[in-house]
Order: structure tokens, then sequence, then C-alpha cells
């Protein structure tokens, strides 16, 4: 998964590969430490939006 997101032009900020866990940022996307995690067969997206 670290290759196709590099290749998709994102930044890979953080990654745990015992934990399965990757943070990535595409700022011209708005995309900033989205948190991906991935467990057979889930992947989690989290990304935090706005505060209410």
């Amino acid at each position: 998964m670290n290759e196709y997101l590099l290749e998709l032009g994102f930044d890979i900020r953080h990654a745990d590969a015992q934990e399965n866990i990757l943070v990535v940022d595409k700022p011209e996307l708005g995309i900033r430490n989205l948190v991906i995690g991935c467990g057979d067969p889930l992947l989690i997206l989290e990304q935090y939006l706005l505060e209410l």
C-alpha cells in the first residue's frame, strides 16, 4: 500500500508496520494527517474534519 500511496502523490508522515497504520498528507486535496489502518478484511480511514 505504501508504494501505491506514493504513486498517487501522498506524503507518508508515519508508518507502523506492526500495527498496519499509516498517516498521510496531501495538502492540495485538503488531506492532512489521514490515518489509514489495515486489518484483513477491513480498511479504516480516520480524518479530523472540524470542531463543533
